[in-house]
């Protein structure tokens, strides 16, 4: 069997579908279990962490979280939020970045999170002004650290050189992005990068959105699936509807390529005998086999209690995979890397250009 050498990335659980497909009874248990099952915690490396953001369901999200958790569990549970641009009422300017963060804290009913990311780049706002602005927001105690999520390798080494420049300025020690078994763009040149400056990786999507579950196929319902059609595939699926991140995960995952890649692995698991299933062997090879090392992480989540039980098991109990499986989605990575998505969304505007 292949495997990487212990000690293994930390796991974070991600909270995107509290407060839509995930009900606040499930939110509850699921967040109450990761926060205190012993089982979980002593491999995770780390105090367990809620990966959130003002942009899951609309700000309901914190909302609930917000509502959910206990003084006991807040001394237990560290959280992660973040800030974006990805809508028109929202930007990373001075004021914009700063209303976000305060109104997550609201919402989260706490004076400070754990980590603060900039969710993508800007291209509207100088990358500069939001900076200062953060370093404000750090100085006044809103946070502990900072990170960043989709931004390109060469603007994640700007942003740290700009900062490591300044006296006393926090330094962008996480970087969250797009990783699992088929897509693994940033193992050429981000990856490395990250490991030079000392930040770790928090990768997100390790089930590809849920297509890495083996429950899509591919035809034109899921490759268009409008309202009516999604409800037919699964109205819970990130891949359902005619909303605009519905689309953006068809886009992203339901390319004809990747349900290619995906035959050879379920081919190779046939092949093995042993019973593992699609979804177990993609978390065991984020987990095992990745580039991921101890001070990276992966962040999974869940619309159910029974899906959150079948991950965890799988990411905290499901060992290293036999090399036949390993090598199947080996082969399956490079049928489909000229398609899978890339991990950078765009660049941010600069005073300096």
């Amino acid at each position: 069997m292949s495997s990487t050498t212990p000690p293994l990335p930390q796991l974070i659980l991600g909270t995107m579908t509290i407060g839509g497909q995930t009900n606040k009874t499930d939110a509850a248990t699921m967040i109450q279990d990761f926060g205190e099952n012993p089982k979980w915690i002593n491999i995770t490396n780390s105090q367990p962490m809620l990966d959130s953001a003002i942009m899951y369901q609309n700000g309901k999200t914190e909302k609930v979280i917000g509502s959910l958790l206990s003084d006991e569990q807040r001394g237990k549970l560290s959280i992660a939020t973040k800030a974006n641009a990805f809508t028109p009422d929202k930007d990373l300017s001075p004021s914009g970045v700063r209303l976000q963060l305060e109104e997550s804290l609201k919402s989260l009913q706490q004076d400070s999170v754990d980590l603060f990311y900039l969710h993508a780049p800007d291209a509207q706002n100088h990358i500069e002004h939001t900076l200062e602005e953060v370093q404000k927001m750090y100085k006044e105690g809103k946070f502990q650290r900072f990170g960043l999520s989709n931004f390109t390798a060469w603007e994640v080494v700007y942003i740290h050189s700009y900062m490591s420049a300044r006296d006393g300025y926090v330094l962008p020690s996480i970087y969250q992005g797009m990783y699992n078994a088929i897509t693994r763009q940033i193992e050429t040149e981000l990856l490395p990068a990250l490991h030079k400056l000392g930040m770790g990786f928090f990768a997100y999507n390790p089930l590809c959105g849920g297509m890495l579950s083996g429950k899509y196929t591919l035809p034109s319902e899921d490759m268009d699936a409008g309202e009516a059609a999604g409800k037919v595939a699964g109205a819970n699926s990130r891949f359902a509807g005619n909303n605009i991140w519905a689309k953006r995960y068809r886009e992203r995952y339901h390319q004809k390529q990747q349900f290619e890649a995906l035959d050879i692995v379920r081919e190779a698991l046939q092949n093995d005998g042993t019973g593992i299933g699609l979804a177990d062997a993609s978390l065991r090879w984020i987990r095992h086999h990745s580039k991921l090392r101890e001070n990276d992480g992966i962040i999974f989540g869940a619309s159910k209690v029974s899906h959150y039980e079948a991950n965890m098991t799988s990411l905290v109990c499901g060992g290293p995979l036999p090399d036949l499986i390993v090598k199947a989605f080996n082969d399956a990575n490079k049928i489909c890397k000229d398609v899978c998505p890339n991990y950078a969304r765009g660049y941010s505007g600069s005073s300096l250009s």
